[in-house]
């Protein structure tokens, strides 16, 4: 359970990060915040993270791969986590609506400590509640991230299934009906991810099902490739649900048009 509080002098943890968010003064609609961090975790405000560019070229340890790879998943669970408590408060589903001011921030300071990592992007929050009943089928190992993004697209009026690995989600759409889009870990047990998109992707019952990489590893590494016979995009966590939610839309709409 999150909480969050709007009081002077308390305090927002996010323990397995190392990170203290510190409410240091209330003012109206304004709210201060200071933010404890490890050394190794660059804090920086909105407007000077956009600026920082990640050379791809550069060479980088597998130790250093992995701690990357661990940040992004700590960091998606708890930014997946916020976008939750936010969306159910937008469509009326919490008491709260006072703390949006106070979520915002702390999004916005977290999406500030993936600066050393990626570059990130605005993004336009897609409308709440869209009529159409779309389908996805969440390809995740992590139960904790699993839910939480199912949660999230299910306030979008998403109808949302969940499978751990990749060798159930190619049993699951084998045997259901073919979801809308597919959206998929990499570094899965048994089946990995590239394997299952070279599977999702030979496989002509599916042909033309959306895909969409959400990953901690880079394209790279995958040896995954952008395109038809590939994902048709790759999302790093941490991810911004609300820019995964608009992309959805945006491929899905594509899709239907033609």
């Amino acid at each position: 359970m999150l909480v969050v509080s709007r009081r002077p002098n308390d305090r927002i943890v996010f323990p397995k990060l190392g990170i203290t968010v510190h409410v240091v003064r209330v003012d109206g609609k304004s709210v201060r915040l200071g933010i404890d961090a490890p050394r190794d975790v660059r804090v920086l405000r909105h407007e000077i993270a956009d600026k920082i560019h990640e050379d791809p070229c550069e060479p980088e340890s597998s130790s250093a791969a992995e701690r990357r790879h661990e940040i992004r998943n700590r960091l998606n669970t708890a930014m997946l986590a916020l976008h939750l408590v936010k969306q159910k408060l937008h469509l009326g589903l919490g008491t709260s609506t006072d703390l949006e001011p106070v979520i915002d921030q702390v999004i916005r300071e977290l999406y500030a400590l993936d600066a050393d990592t990626q570059q990130l992007g605005a993004a336009t929050p897609p409308a709440a509640g869209p009529t159409q009943r779309r389908t996805a089928l969440v390809v995740e190992d992590n139960a904790n991230e699993c839910e939480l993004l199912a949660g999230f697209l299910r306030t979008f009026n998403f109808q949302v299934a969940t499978v751990g690995d990749g060798a159930d989600a190619l049993a699951y759409l084998s045997r259901h009906q073919r979801p809308d889009i597919v959206l998929l870990d990499m570094n899965l047990p048994r089946v990995s991810g590239n394997e299952a998109v070279r599977e999702i992707r030979g496989n002509p019952a599916l042909a033309g099902v959306k895909l969409f990489a959400i990953s901690g590893m880079n394209p790279g590494q995958c040896g995954v490739t952008t395109g038809p016979q590939g994902v048709d995009r790759w999302f790093s966590k941490p991810i911004r649900p609300d820019a995964l939610v608009a992309a959805i839309d945006r491929e899905l709409s594509l899709t239907s048009s033609v």
